[in-house]
């Protein structure tokens, strides 16, 4: 693109012609070529620094009238040979500042329909423990580590959602175990363990705290512990 000495550079545009009545419009597909003694190349999407906000890159796929709109996918490389490539989504990092945030979210459910799910999970093994999913906030060394919130939406027509947490099942051993635990501290108090149902309302009832174990059909159901 031509350039501008006082005002702004000329823009590039790629894009497939339009298709027919009867046909789809064509694809652009940016590779690298295949290598034998080494990486093959990188693809690189980039804008330049500016002494004002810096350039954004927007991947974005087009509306559909009729049908689904389209999906989008961020592959790592597989291997055949050692472990497959990494996908890593890292937010701009400031020398004085805050960094910046990543927000996921799906959109907003039309009128007749809701809105999607945000589904977090590791692949399945055959031969070992499948993988972790971690959520964890950094340290902090002149103030207070960030908080990790899990809440459930506010419900205007019916119940407010649930919030479920369960460990693993097995078919030859014991299932995963749950441990919430406080944060602990080398010279004064540790942290405290809240359960609490809310408040009710004004024609209501606040609701149950349940501690209960499991039933047996082979030997003592488990107990129920309280220890200081």
């Amino acid at each position: 693109a031509g350039i501008g000495t006082t005002k702004s550079s000329g823009s590039i545009h790629l894009m497939s012609a339009e298709s027919g009545n009867s046909g789809v419009s064509g694809s652009l597909l940016f590779s690298t070529g295949k290598s034998s003694a080494g990486s093959s190349g990188n693809v690189v999407l980039s804008t330049s620094g500016s002494t004002d906000n810096s350039g954004s890159i927007v991947v974005s796929n087009g509306v559909s009238t009729g049908s689904l709109g389209g999906y989008m996918s961020l592959l790592a490389g597989s291997s055949t040979g050692n472990t497959g490539g990494d996908a890593k989504l890292t937010t701009g990092l400031s020398s004085t500042k805050s960094s910046g945030f990543i927000r996921i979210q799906t959109a907003n459910g039309g009128t007749t329909g809701v809105s999607g799910n945000l589904i977090f999970f590791s692949g399945t093994s055959s031969c070992g423990a499948t993988g972790l999913v971690s959520l964890a906030t950094g340290d902090s060394k002149n103030g207070k580590a960030g908080n990790i919130e899990v809440v459930v939406g506010t419900g205007s027509a019916s119940d407010g959602g649930s919030i479920h947490l369960v460990p693993g099942t097995s078919s030859s051993n014991s299932g995963g175990q749950m441990y919430i635990s406080s944060g602990g501290n080398e010279r004064t108090s540790s942290g405290g363990v809240y359960f609490r149902s809310s408040n009710a309302g004004t024609n209501g009832v606040s609701g149950n705290l349940q501690f209960y174990s499991g039933t047996s059909s082979s030997g003592a159901s488990g107990g129920i512990n309280f220890i200081s």
